[in-house]
């Protein structure tokens, strides 16, 4: 096992490790993350969302509800109430009432915890620095419509500190304007925030704990090993490549669903991308 190895595993467990040990599910107090920087963003820092990040986000927002009721919703059934189906309306002009779709298979609740890391480091500066705020912003906004069927979202920035956008629990209407205060800067100190990130999001009650972040996959680590333990802890990640192509990370760390934004109109299908299969 590499160095890096070792040092997730001591991170995360409560034992000491050997090679081939499958650790417990206990997250302790980590001593090595301690030094850094957590600060929470003010609203007052940041600013209303650029035309390009709403747009996004209301694309996205159909084609994910689209697919949670191409997942939930199996066997139809038509009737007098309920949800007003669409393709349906022809027949309404016509006299037909029974235009209002109740599914046997209704959604039971998705019972899933998102941590959304947005990478934040010098080497996001420009256009994929606005890239990335936009891309967040509209898996937040998309998201935050599914809290009452059993979606939790907590949204962070960083680099050599984290910035805390939106906690766990938090509305996200009240914390929308906190994207526009993010900033590149810095160094990338990715492991340590993962870390954080898994130690919260892991004593989640959910069922389903994924992780998704959005970088232009210059984190300067060898992200494999970071992965494969947070595999192991039962932790899925999934990824969004903002800016030029660089999808090495994404292939090298073997995370399966990720998607590339080279500009605006690229955001909603790749995160998409990243989210469709077997998200909800």
């Amino acid at each position: 096992m590499s160095d890096l190895g070792g040092a997730m595993l001591s991170i995360l467990t409560d034992k000491p490790t050997k090679d081939g040990d499958h650790f417990s599910k206990v997250i302790t107090r980590d001593l090595r993350t301690t030094d850094m920087t957590i600060r929470k963003i003010s609203v007052n820092e940041g600013g209303l969302p650029d035309l390009d990040a709403k747009a996004a986000a209301n694309r996205l927002g159909a084609k994910l509800e689209q697919l949670l009721e191409d997942r939930t919703n199996h066997r139809d059934v038509y009737g007098e109430d309920g949800r007003l189906c669409g393709r349906r309306l022809v027949s309404a002009m016509s006299g037909e009432q029974k235009v209002f779709r109740r599914a046997s298979g209704e959604n039971q609740g998705l019972d899933v915890a998102v941590s959304l890391m947005i990478d934040c480091s010098g080497s996001m500066q420009g256009k994929e620095m606005n890239l990335a705020k936009a891309t967040g912003y509209a898996v937040a906004e998309a998201l935050s419509k599914y809290e009452s069927q059993g979606v939790t979202l907590e949204v962070f920035g960083f680099n050599d500190s984290i910035f805390r956008i939106k906690e766990f629990g938090e509305s996200f209407p009240s914390r929308s304007r906190c994207f526009a205060a993010l900033e590149a800067s810095g160094g990338t100190r990715f492991q340590e925030t993962l870390t954080q990130s898994v130690k919260k999001i892991a004593l989640r009650k959910e069922a389903r704990k994924i992780v998704i972040f959005i970088t232009d996959g210059d984190l300067g680590v060898d992200p494999a090993v970071v992965v494969n333990t947070l595999k192991t802890e039962g932790v899925e990640m999934r990824g969004v490549l903002v800016g030029e192509e660089n999808e090495n990370f994404f292939l090298n760390a073997e995370i399966k669903h990720f998607g590339m934004a080279k500009n605006a109109s690229n955001i909603p299908s790749a995160v998409f991308k990243a989210m469709e299969k077997d998200f909800f």
